[in-house]
């Protein structure tokens, strides 16, 4: 993965988790070569998976990112992690 691609980014400030999943699975071999926000409230787990050439792709998370083997960056990508999203304690 090129270094020049990737950024990570903390506390983001995002704090509205309604309609997105807590533990967000992209491990469909998709590839995005346009601006993608992915939203996981909890953590994301990502490949195969693909930014495309063309692609703008941020993940959000609240705890954590797992990028697995067939994970690919020839775009623009950041990772963000921001702790706001969490769920309250139940």
């Amino acid at each position: 993965m090129d270094s020049t691609k990737v950024m990570a980014l903390t506390g983001a400030g995002f704090t509205d988790c309604s309609g997105f999943e807590d533990d967000l699975q992209l491990t469909d071999g998709r590839t995005d070569d346009t601006g993608t926000m992915h939203q996981g409230c909890v953590s994301i787990t990502a490949g195969p998976y693909t930014v495309g050439a063309a692609g703008d792709v941020t993940f959000t998370a609240g705890r954590t990112m797992v990028l697995k083997n067939g994970f690919r960056v020839d775009g623009l990508f950041r990772a963000v992690i921001d702790p706001l999203l969490l769920p309250p304690p139940s």
